[in-house]
């Protein structure tokens, strides 16, 4: 890996020198400060022991080992971290494969927490296209793949905000029927109340319940 990609590993600051405040870096401690492949801005620093650049690459070196993301701006990386420096996304992908295909615990060590060193990082056996035009086209046609998922994936979230405001309209109104039978000749005393709404909150369809003498109810 160390032939196709610059790596540097992070060392934590002091807490001492953490912020809530725009004072220094956005710190990277962790997988906890990626999602959805992106760094995500928790905490600042003033002490600045290693940084990584806008688009690099940021790997999880520490429980777990081989999570993948980029990060979104000059920021401090802590111990739990590297970052990786390639001319193209053809290692980004690569190690995605890696992650997906869960082939890091072949070199994560530890008994208490899975990690992994510098020198297991360096001398880690990639493949890959000694033509970078190529490794450009098959980095780009997976990139291309990532886009269309994400695009999926944003959508399915609409959906489900939109199909949740439908639930709140469509049930708010909605009582539980209740059955009140008198002992006497067996006629309903209590009417059920159902309400089904449209869209737009407007009844369309009032249930019958006829209640006979023996318990048994039929719904029309």
């Amino acid at each position: 890996m160390g032939e196709i990609g610059y790596i540097t590993m992070g060392q934590s600051p002091s807490s001492d020198y953490y912020s809530s405040e725009r004072l220094g870096l956005p710190l990277i401690q962790g997988n906890a400060d990626m999602n959805n492949r992106l760094q995500i801005v928790r905490v600042y620093t003033s002490s600045i022991t290693k940084s990584c650049d806008e688009g690099d690459i940021i790997l999880s070196v520490r429980a777990p080992v081989g999570a993948v993301g980029k990060s979104i701006m000059r920021s401090c990386i802590g111990r739990g971290v590297c970052s990786i420096k390639s001319n193209n996304d053809f290692l980004y992908q690569y190690l995605l494969y890696m992650e997906s295909f869960n082939m890091w615990s072949t070199y994560s060590t530890g008994s208490t927490f899975d990690s992994i060193n510098s020198q297991k990082l360096y001398n880690i056996c990639i493949s890959y296209p000694a033509n970078e035009n190529e490794q450009c086209k098959i980095a780009s046609c997976l990139s291309s793949v990532d886009d269309t998922i994400n695009a999926y994936a944003e959508k399915a979230a609409l959906l489900g905000q939109y199909k949740k405001g439908l639930m709140q309209r469509m049930f708010v109104n909605v009582e539980t029927p209740y059955y009140d039978v008198s002992t006497g000749n067996g006629e309903p005393i209590g009417t059920p109340r159902c309400d089904v709404s449209t869209g737009n909150g407007e009844p369309i369809e009032t249930p019958r319940c006829d209640v006979s003498t023996n318990g048994q109810t039929n719904v029309k």
